[in-house]
């Protein structure tokens, strides 16, 4: 797993989510302008959420981070990821907000 210290607003944010909900979550990044939300994107979400949470945990980066590596892959993310977000305080906020 990556360091926490690292992530930007888009890991966190994922790390912070319920991830066995996919379009809630879907919502949660929509709602923070962080990723686009075109015909066809939120199914291309949902999808990519249960490819990489089928594979579990394994050596080397965490869900969340390899969900946000497959989104800017696929380029539905938008520049307001890059927003630093150690240890997921923004991210954490913002979801108490939402749910």
């Amino acid at each position: 797993m990556e360091y926490p210290g690292s992530w930007r607003i888009l890991e966190a944010s994922l790390a912070v989510s319920e991830l066995d909900r996919p379009q809630v979550v879907w919502e949660f990044l929509v709602h923070q302008g962080l990723v686009r939300d075109a015909p066809g994107d939120s199914d291309m979400f949902i999808n990519l959420v249960r490819k990489e949470t089928d594979h579990g945990p394994i050596t080397g980066f965490s869900v969340s981070k390899r969900i946000a590596i497959a989104l800017e892959d696929v380029g539905i993310i938008l520049p307001t990821v890059n927003v630093p977000d150690p240890w997921a305080k923004i991210a954490k906020e913002r979801a108490r907000k939402y749910y």
